[in-house]
């Protein structure tokens, strides 16, 4: 008598390869060569908060995006977006005020700013949504989230009384707040700030040192700006009464600061990206259903392991009892080190070029092929 054997299923959880395919794509790339060798499949693109969110939640969602042109990073018009789920918005800073906006030769992380992340919010609320996650990550500015604050109603106010020029190094002139527009503006809208970056306002592991360098800011111009979120603080505290343990919150230094405006203005709660995004798209679940779990990102290193959301979802399903599968454009790591029963990487990494689809595709067809065989 003839038992058809039962189909092994796979779970297709990558996140993105930073700054060349995105989470959707590659999903899709792997998930085409599993079922081509006879799996089951789930297929489940991730993010941990930051920028790719928005994608990630319309492939697994029946959710509306909206469209819209905003202020960029420096000012110039940028198509951004944002997704409608029921009640809930999800806005993401990179679609709007991201540093993938700018060449790497445009790059000016003392005046890039919000603006365009704050008009994407008021949008929102204009529609009756009630409910808003903003989602940090990707930013190209260290503005504290005062271009967003800014463009909700926010008034940021220099000696003269004059609105204070865009990004952070402006900052340094703010002597007053008037949050009038902006508390009309927002109420009766509950907000979420989402993100895993753990980082203070400033200091040593603050906005300015930390990821000033990665926008575009000079050693000499790190100092200055770390000053001007400190005199942000200072400047919040003494007209608000804010306390002045918010500037140490973790996630304060999220997006060049834009954890602590966002939380501190908007009363939003700092949530962790990746709690967040793997109760929204129900990974707990689908881990259970499946035999085997595939994950990626651009370059799988130690890093990846203390925290981050490939590490966390790799410990996950080990604890699942899953096999685990890695397919990183490019690591310095073993199967064996990473705890893992295979770690694949896509990229030529001798030549040094990144991952393209096509290699993706390939990779997997071996995996999936070597898996059917075993």
């Amino acid at each position: 008598m003839y038992i058809k054997p039962i189909k092994k299923r796979i779970l297709i959880a990558p996140c993105s390869y930073k700054g060349s395919i995105d989470a959707p794509a590659l999903a899709e790339a792997i998930t085409r060569e599993a079922e081509r060798c006879g799996f089951d499949t789930i297929s489940t693109p991730f993010a941990d908060g930051g920028d790719d969110t928005v994608n990630c939640l319309k492939a697994a969602l029946d959710a509306e995006i909206v469209r819209k042109e905003v202020t960029g990073p420096l000012g110039a018009l940028v198509s951004a977006s944002y997704l409608i789920d029921g009640t809930e918005a999800v806005v993401e800073l990179a679609s709007a005020s991201g540093i993938a906006h700018l060449r790497a030769e445009e790059l000016d992380g003392l005046r890039a700013q919000t603006t365009g992340l704050g008009q994407l919010i008021k949008d929102a609320i204009e529609r009756g949504l009630k409910n808003i996650y903003v989602t940090l990550g990707g930013s190209a500015s260290t503005d504290g989230g005062a271009g967003c604050l800014a463009a909700l109603g926010a008034s940021f106010l220099d000696k003269q009384g004059n609105d204070i020029a865009c990004g952070g190094i402006a900052l340094l002139d703010l002597v007053r707040v008037d949050l009038t527009k902006l508390e009309k503006t927002i109420a009766g809208v509950k907000f979420y700030v989402v993100s895993d970056v753990t980082n203070p306002l400033t200091g040593e592991f603050g906005a300015a040192a930390v990821f000033g360098p990665q926008k575009g800011l000079r050693p000499e111009d790190v100092p200055v700006l770390d000053r001007a979120l400190s005199n942000f603080a200072d400047i919040l505290e003494r007209s608000l009464g804010l306390d002045a343990s918010l500037r140490e919150m973790p996630g304060a230094g999220s997006a060049g600061g834009a954890g602590y405006g966002l939380s501190s203005l908007l009363k939003a709660p700092i949530i962790s990206g990746f709690d967040w995004l793997f109760d929204k798209l129900s990974l707990a679940e689908k881990i259970e259903l499946c035999d085997f779990v595939v994950v990626a990102e651009g370059r799988l290193d130690s890093q990846s392991l203390s925290g981050k959301g490939v590490g966390r979802l790799i410990a996950l399903a080990k604890s699942k009892g899953k096999k685990v599968i890695a397919m990183p454009a490019v690591t310095d790591l073993t199967a064996a080190s990473v705890g893992i029963d295979i770690l694949a990487p896509t990229a030529n990494q001798a030549a040094n070029t990144p991952a393209t689809l096509a290699d993706v595709g390939k990779v997997a067809g071996l995996v999936f092929s070597q898996l059917n065989n075993n």
